[in-house]
C-alpha cells in the first residue's frame, strides 16, 4: 500500500507505466493535455477506482495525468 498526499502527482501523461493503482480512500483527478488550451479535466474518481491499467496492459505510455485530491 502506498499513501499519497493531496496535490501529489500519481502518474504523468506520456511517462512509461508498469504499475496500476486502486484508490482505497480519498479522491483523485484525471486530466489529459489539451495542447494550447492547457489540461482537460476528464474525471474525479474515488474509492474503488482503478487507474494506470491502460499502460500496464498495452505496454504503452500513460494516457493521462492523475493527481491525489484528498
Amino acid at each position: 500500500m502506498v499513501e499519497i498526499d493531496a496535490g501529489d502527482v500519481i502518474m504523468s501523461e506520456g511517462d512509461p507505466g508498469t504499475k496500476m493503482f486502486l484508490v482505497l480512500s480519498g479522491k483523485i483527478t484525471v486530466e489529459t493535455g489539451g495542447g494550447d488550451r492547457g489540461s482537460i479535466h476528464l474525471a474525479e474518481l474515488g474509492r474503488g477506482a482503478c487507474v494506470g491499467e491502460v499502460s500496464v496492459l498495452t505496454g504503452g505510455v500513460r494516457t493521462a495525468t492523475v493527481r491525489a485530491e484528498q
